[in-house]
């Protein structure tokens, strides 16, 4: 048999294999109707059927760290629907909270620990708050009718909320507050922020605030955010300290439409940009923005990925190396970053949410949460939550290979340690005189108790001058050992 007839039949197999998932992106590039390329269909399920109301719009996630469950918060005009998606075939709406006044078609959904921050732009909203430590004991059968645990007021309508985990700060933007600019919020108790700081510049549509720990000397360790500013385009400022956020750089490109949104590589070498009104303005198919930010001061565009369809870009995410991207009418697509210095990028899956169209129309998938242990993505679109599974080969970020001891209780333990090496010792008391003697020690570990002689009470084994545990577990640990006379 030839070689070429072996690729043919190797890949009939691989399609029939592929088929016997329930559904599963098939060899023709389809998982029922919807196009797809490495990604599975896992569920689907219409508005209607998670609280309703005028349209779909954003989408967050949690994970129970007891449990292992995951959740997604998907916004709707008329509230907030929490799905449970730990079983990502059976998916259950099990929680609903609804608007805080009216009914909007934005609503944008963050996660701080163990609560979530809803805005919108509904009149007279402000920011709810919610514990989610509820959600692990809520009825799997039933949709449980929630209240906020608290309503942050120091605004009223906002456009967005983004919150830097690793600071601890929260930053509304497009609020009726500061010229729809930054407004700062303290997560240092996270169920009742407050105020910290402003930026009033310009109006801000979206925004990206780090830790900076990128190239550019100057800023390591600063808390910097990228602000997505519509027809302003992008600027980068200091907001170190909350009370004095100065501006560090800004740029505009060519055929800027409207700055939108954006996410910084996890090196901080790059922003990857959707601008959400060049497709409409321009002609222009769905396009990302490579911004070399290697020298904050100096930002400057590396590259642009232009996709084969004409569909809006939305809001995108990066993890590891790809980013996530919610596409409007063409859906989810995942673009491989191993190339963005050289201004490329790669497509590497995409499933269509709306394969009625891929016109630069707004409608169709609004956000993607990329962020669950388990691989699974979620999409939020304006009529429907899809759970999405990439492949392997997309979803596998590689690991950095660090060999060594990876068992804590060895005397070698490294912490760093990727992949064990066979290299553990065992630690323990490697004196023979010690009562707690262990002949398989090969590291000391300082453990070693001796006896005190205490023969106004023999039970102190440690002569410590009380019975405790330590002399009980000297014992025991010397249990079953043969005694020889001295």
């Amino acid at each position: 048999m030839s070689h070429g007839w072996l690729t043919i039949l190797l890949g009939i197999l691989s399609c029939g294999l592929q088929g016997v998932a329930q559904v599963a992106c098939d060899c023709d590039g389809f998982a029922g109707s919807h196009a797809c390329n490495g990604v599975d269909l896992m569920s689907v399920k219409p508005l209607a059927e998670l609280g309703g109301g005028a349209n779909g719009n954003d989408c967050w996630g949690w994970v129970d760290p007891v449990s292992g469950r995951e959740f997604v918060l998907y916004g709707r005009a008329n509230g907030t629907a929490i799905v449970d998606i730990t079983n990502p075939l059976d998916i259950r709406y099990i929680a609903n909270l609804p608007t805080n006044t009216v009914s909007s078609l934005w609503r944008d959904i963050k996660v701080y620990g163990h609560h979530a921050y809803v805005v919108s732009e509904a009149s007279g909203h402000g920011m709810q708050i919610l514990d989610l430590n509820i959600l692990p004991g809520l009825p799997q059968g039933s949709t449980t009718l929630l209240v906020a645990n608290q309503v942050y007021n120091a605004f009223g309508k906002a456009h967005n909320v983004i919150i830097n985990e690793e600071s601890g700060f929260g930053y509304a933007v497009g609020s009726n507050t500061f010229n729809g600019g930054l407004h700062v919020f303290d997560l240092d108790n996270p169920g009742q922020p407050v105020i910290a700081g402003s930026y009033d510049a310009y109006y801000t549509h979206d925004a990206h605030p780090v830790i900076y720990h990128g190239p550019d000397a100057e800023h390591v360790g600063k808390e910097i955010v990228a602000c997505f500013n519509g027809y302003n385009g992008l600027h980068i400022v200091d907001a170190t300290v909350k009370s004095d956020i100065f501006p560090v750089s800004s740029l505009v490109y060519t055929q800027l439409g409207y700055t939108h949104q954006g996410w910084f590589s996890e090196d901080h070498r790059f922003l990857y940009i959707n601008d959400e009104l060049d497709e409409m303005n321009f002609g222009v198919p769905t396009r990302t923005y490579i911004v070399n930010v290697e020298d904050l001061d100096s930002p400057y565009v590396a590259g642009v990925f232009q996709a084969p369809v004409a569909a809006i870009d939305h809001n995108n995410y990066v993890r590891g190396s790809r980013l996530y991207q919610a596409n409007y009418l063409s859906g989810l697509r995942i673009l491989d970053l191993a190339n963005a210095a050289d201004g490329s990028l790669e497509l590497m899956g995409y499933f269509d949410t709306n394969p009625e169209s891929d016109a630069a129309q707004f409608q169709g998938a609004w956000s993607v949460y990329p962020y669950f242990p388990s691989g699974n993505v979620a999409v939020s679109t304006m009529t429907h939550l899809y759970i999405l599974r990439p492949s392997d080969e997309i979803w596998n970020e590689p690991q950095v290979v660090i060999p060594g001891c990876t068992y804590s209780f060895a005397g070698n333990y490294n912490p760093t340690a990727t992949v064990d090496d066979g290299t553990c010792l065992a630690a323990g008391c490697t004196d023979a005189a010690a009562l707690n003697f262990n002949e398989l020690a090969v590291v000391e570990d300082g453990s070693c108790i001796y006896y005190a002689g205490n023969a106004a009470c023999p039970a102190d084994i440690t002569g410590d001058g009380v019975v405790s545990v330590a002399d009980m577990l000297t014992v025991l640990a010397a249990f079953g050992e043969a005694c020889e006379p001295q």
